[in-house]
């Protein structure tokens, strides 16, 4: 008798909570709800954590140097610039500028070194890409 009394309060109370409709069917539909709200957050951090990897990839870092390549030129037509990803990994392109024409180099950078010579305006231009006090 005592535990039917108890089961009638309780479903009562329930139903009072719920105005009107059965709190047990309320808190599965709360709980369905919440555990959904957690996957799309789950599936928001993989979204964050693949863009921060491409971001890794993706020019972040420019430098350039604008200079005259001979003394017979002027208005600093000639130009290098370095451009770089976060660790500073990238290329440098350098516009050679002459009365008789124009030549671009490219040279790699890995991790701030490059694979080959760098004349003084690439050195200039990858210091300044990489925020180096020159």
């Amino acid at each position: 008798l005592l535990t039917l009394k108890t089961k009638y309060r309780y479903e009562r109370l329930a139903l009072s909570l719920g105005k009107g409709q059965d709190i047990t069917e309320i808190l599965k539909t709360y709980i369905e709800k919440v555990n959904e709200i957690d996957k799309r957050d789950d599936e928001i951090i993989e979204f964050c954590r693949k863009l921060n990897d491409d971001s890794l990839k993706s020019v972040s870092k420019i430098g350039i140097i604008k200079y005259d390549a001979y003394s017979n030129t002027r208005n600093k037509l000639s130009f290098a610039i370095a451009l770089l990803n976060r660790e500073n990994t990238g290329v440098i392109f350098n516009s050679v500028y002459s009365i008789d024409g124009s030549n671009v180099f490219a040279k790699s950078i890995n991790e701030g070194k490059a694979n080959s010579t760098l004349s003084v305006e690439e050195t200039d231009a990858l210091k300044i890409a990489m925020n180096v006090k020159q």
